[in-house]
């Protein structure tokens, strides 16, 4: 049941239905919405009874999720591996659409939710999966999981 209501696009004020149709542009890359996947309409619809946060927040996350140096792949993979932590099946669901999007398989997508060491994964996909659960569990990067990052003869360029 939804806590708060989303509403629906056509109940969005106008500034927003601009406001967002750039930030959708952006999330999928310049390209369309996928067919398969709702886009994000009921976190947007929910936002949406707030616009002046909206548009302060969104811009602040994206810089988060787009302006890193992680690649489609990674962001998704460890957005995918922070919603079975924390049992988000929300996230999950939509994110299992996008991490396919960047190039995830269904099986790469169900081993993030089973093990991060899984066999054949790069190093480097490795530890991004460890570090997310190091934090979940500790709020901290354990020695050999951040000591992977200080070995620059270890990572992809």
């Amino acid at each position: 049941m939804e806590r708060i209501p989303p509403l629906k696009p056509r109940e969005w004020p106008s500034e927003l239905r601009e406001f967002f149709a750039g930030f959708r542009s952006r999330v999928h890359r310049g390209g369309p919405a996928p067919e398969n996947t709702r886009s994000g309409v009921n976190l947007l619809g929910t936002l949406a009874r707030y616009p002046a946060f909206t548009m302060a927040f969104l811009p602040f996350n994206g810089h988060f999720l787009f302006d890193t140096k992680l690649t489609d792949r990674q962001r998704e993979m460890l957005i995918l591996r922070v919603a079975h932590l924390w049992d988000s099946e929300y996230e999950w669901a939509q994110h299992v659409v996008l991490g396919g999007h960047a190039g995830l398989t269904g099986a790469e997508i169900a081993r993030i939710a089973v093990c991060p060491d899984a066999p054949g994964r790069p190093p480097e996909e490795a530890a991004l999966l460890r570090a997310a659960g190091e934090l979940h569990r500790a709020g901290v990067v354990g020695d050999d999981t951040g000591g992977y990052w200080r070995k620059p003869s270890t990572r992809s360029s």
